[in-house]
């Protein structure tokens, strides 16, 4: 099947970018775009850290960077309470990928490095700027890859692999029926998983067309031709599942639009105010009606610090998929591609890391946090390490937020670090306010699995304490996007050391997978997270 993009709209496969003129829009974004001169540490660290001490019962409190031995481009929090996290090999003929359990109740460190071939030409086949998604079963499914590692070309791999949390092993998935490197994969309401776009094997055009996976055939089938993407969708766009089932596509680029699962077709819905986010962020907001996005830059030509106070943007803005429009939200304080937004059990949502000159000059080391109802950012504590282009972030079962990853010590991303540096392998944990603020309540059981519709019980001494229950979905991250989160609101009673609450109506709202259980006391403090699974079945 016949891309509807074709070799002619790219340039050389290292630089996988169409020149955006009036009207025309990014093809796709290479992982590594032309090379940038080095410039010193200090010229690099200027960005954002405070000249005081954050006070953590109002801006948080970060953690020193700790190392965990693999520099994160890909996290995924899983329903055992760990969080995997892998990237490159050192070398292109290795047979396995660096890969690690972090468990951050103890601290612990698990290898868990994920087997992969080579090719007839010596190169690996490797799952480096993969997509992810956590499949119904809370399995890890992983699509695509580079054949190669950096530099070498961008040749997308056919290849998958599964990860099972319970046995913590890996396990081949079957190919899919086209190589894609920086595909999108997606649970849907079904429970199936879907790929989208992708750089081809060759390197020379985004795949067009869609492909689905489901367990119980354990094969990739391809959608019908009218499926095919539209013209000038890039590699890696963000997408989310509505409550009607459908597929809306948002940000990186400025054209929004609707993918109906149904009539298998495409349609536009609106356009961003400020056109093109370039590795900006985007997040699905409680009520799952809107969705917001922020900073990015206009074009995939990478800011210099010629322009570092003109390139990037520090404005957000929403969609609201009820009347299809784009509005302007409250602007950050500062100007940011390659961050990390993540959804905080208090309904909020804090926007980390990122950067503003080359791929991870200048960074952002101050955290802000969005607040929906009011459309205002705050400006949190800051943290220590470069977490500019490849780093992602992950909300953990206790409420504190993960951030990991960006291998800043390569060459031409406009930092010059020492061979011998560790930053890229460290993390650093955040802690919001709200645990700074009382006392937490506490969740002493929830049921394994829950029916979609079903009332379920969730035992609590400081029931009458509460005064929001939602489901929120694990992170899935990389590339300055979160494919998984979802934070859906629920209704509840309460009674006498329990609360009664309903789970989701229907797939639509909550595909099928495991949640994180959220209660919030009136003072804005929420419990240590048990997990959930939603179903069909409950169970």
């Amino acid at each position: 099947m016949q891309s509807d993009f074709n070799s002619s709209q790219l340039k050389q496969p290292r630089k996988l970018v169409k020149a955006l003129t009036a009207g025309a829009a990014l093809v796709a974004v290479s992982a590594f775009l032309a090379a940038g001169s080095f410039v010193s540490p200090a010229k690099a660290g200027t960005a954002s850290k405070p000249a005081t001490k954050a006070n953590p019962a109002t801006q948080g409190s970060w953690s020193s960077p700790f190392n965990v031995g693999v520099t994160a481009i890909h996290s995924v929090m899983l329903y055992t309470g760990q969080v995997l996290m892998w990237y490159y090999p050192a070398t292109d003929n290795s047979t396995t990928e660096p890969a690690v359990l972090y468990n951050p109740t103890t601290n612990q460190l698990t290898n868990v490095d994920i087997p992969i071939g080579v090719g007839n030409d010596g190169l690996s086949n490797e799952f480096f700027c993969a997509g992810e998604n956590v499949m119904a079963d809370g399995k890890v499914m992983v699509t695509g890859g580079l054949h190669g590692i950096p530099p070498s070309e961008d040749l997308g791999i056919v290849q998958t692999e599964i990860f099972d949390p319970a046995s913590t092993t890996w396990t081949p998935g079957p190919n899919m029926n086209y190589g894609r490197w920086y595909p999108t994969s997606i649970t849907l309401p079904s429970g199936a998983t879907m790929v989208i776009s992708g750089i081809n094997s060759t390197g020379t055009a985004t795949v067009g067309p869609l492909e689905e996976y489901t367990e119980v055939s354990n094969k990739w089938a391809l959608l019908k031709t009218t499926a095919n993407l539209p013209a000038n969708i890039e590699s890696y766009p963000h997408v989310y599942v509505n409550t009607n089932g459908d597929l809306v596509v948002v940000g990186q680029l400025q054209t929004t639009r609707l993918f109906s699962h149904t009539t298998n077709t495409w349609s536009i819905l609106g356009s961003m105010n400020y056109g093109n986010r370039v590795y900006g962020s985007n997040a699905l907001l409680p009520g799952l009606n809107t969705i917001l996005a922020i900073g990015g830059r206009p074009s995939s030509t990478l800011c210099t610090w010629k322009d570092v106070n003109t390139c990037a943007t520090n404005t957000a803005e929403v969609f609201n998929m009820t009347t299809n429009t784009w509005s302007y939200t409250g602007s950050m304080q500062y100007s940011r591609y390659n961050a990390i937004l993540e959804a905080l059990p208090d309904g909020t949502y804090l926007a980390m890391g990122g950067n503003n000159v080359l791929r991870y000059a200048n960074p952002i080391e101050a955290a802000e946090l969005y607040n929906p109802t009011t459309g205002v950012w705050t400006t949190m504590a800051s943290q220590q390490s470069i977490r500019g282009y490849h780093s992602t972030g992950v909300l953990l079962p206790d409420g504190r937020v993960l951030s990991a990853g960006s291998d800043s010590n390569q060459v031409g991303g406009g930092v010059k670090r020492a061979a011998s540096s560790q930053d890229p392998y460290t993390v650093e944990i955040y802690s919001p306010p709200y645990l700074f603020n009382g006392t937490r309540p506490t969740i002493t059981s929830t049921p394994g699995a829950v029916k979609y519709g079903a009332q379920f019980t969730i035992n609590t001494p400081d029931a009458s304490t509460i005064k929001t229950v939602a489901l929120i979905r694990p992170s899935a991250t990389t590339h300055a996007q979160d494919w998984e989160q979802r934070y859906v609101t629920l209704s509840f009673t309460v009674g006498n050391g329990v609360i009664t609450a309903t789970a989701p109506a229907n797939s639509n709202i909550a595909p099928p997978g495991y949640y994180m259980v959220d209660i919030v006391n009136t003072s804005g403090v929420p419990a240590v997270m048990p997990f959930i699974k939603v179903n069909n079945v409950g169970k």
